[in-house]
């Protein structure tokens, strides 16, 4: 990770970045120039159009809000220097009885797509709120 970010390496040396923003560790890998780590995409939200933002709308206690699950589909790697588009959709709501009472489980997707709109990758999360 150190020479992908360009960052000291333990060994006190520093990597050359390419015009792309690679380095040249990250130019020497099987993968070309692609140093982003496979779970980066995760890192492209907007906190005003997350979950939070949007049940703060929707009147809902912040505090009986739970983080359920997260999944990433990778299509394709994430390429240094490109731009990335992330269109997020509300595609269920639904409704479960647990032990404390009953919840609302809000599943987000949300697909990134490069300059091309052909899409790189997709992100699944699903909010619990304790009703």
């Amino acid at each position: 990770m150190a020479s992908a970010s360009s960052s000291p390496s333990r060994r006190g040396t520093r990597r050359t970045r390419s015009p792309r923003g690679a380095t040249s560790g990250g130019a020497a890998s099987e993968w070309g120039d692609i140093i982003a780590p496979p779970t980066f995409a995760v890192t492209f939200r907007d906190e005003r159009a997350g979950a939070g933002a949007l049940l703060r709308d929707l009147g809902v206690d912040i505090a009986r809000v739970l983080h359920g699950e997260q999944e990433l589909e990778i299509v394709r790697q994430l390429t240094p220097g490109e731009t990335y588009l992330c269109r997020t959709k509300v595609v269920d709501i639904y409704e479960k009885t647990g032990k404390s009472g009953p919840m609302a489980f809000v599943v987000r997707e949300t697909a990134i797509t490069d300059r091309t709109n052909e899409i790189v990758a997709t992100m699944r999360h699903i909010t619990v709120v304790r009703l």
